[in-house]
């Protein structure tokens, strides 16, 4: 009974930040600018787990200059991979609210799309599960 509670808690949850985060990308697609962003540094972060290697991530930080303000805001993309070939200097396109620099995201596949993606696909599995048990 416990385990049935805890998958559905957990289900349920990545089924809310999934449709949550999946709304916010739909609403940067139908209300965002699109821009032309420069990687002008790098983001790393080190995980170190008991028994195996670090592992480093890296996100790229872009600047972007907003068209409706004239100025120009930077950001860390929310994607971050292991295996990034991201160079300061490349050229990136960007979406982003005007006004609204904490809204700004990569405007690629993978940023744009894998968590909320895999938060649903993680919900339907749970849910799967809760339904074998």
């Amino acid at each position: 009974m416990l385990a049935k509670v805890i998958i559905g808690a957990f289900g349920t949850l990545a089924l809310v930040v999934g449709l949550l985060v999946v709304n916010w990308r739909v609403r940067l697609y139908t209300r965002g600018v699109k821009a032309m962003g420069e990687v002008v540094a790098g983001r790393t972060r080190r995980d170190v787990r008991p028994g195996a290697p670090p592992r480093a991530t890296h996100a790229p930080v872009i600047e972007v200059l907003d068209a409706s303000t004239n100025e120009r805001f930077t950001f860390v993309s929310s994607f971050a991979s292991s295996a990034t070939r991201i160079r300061i200097g490349d050229r990136l396109p960007v979406r982003y609210l005007p006004g609204d620099p904490d809204s700004a995201e990569v405007d690629k596949l993978a940023p744009m799309w894998f968590f909320p993606v895999m938060s649903l696909l993680m919900s339907g599995l749970l849910f799967w599960v809760l339904g074998r048990i």
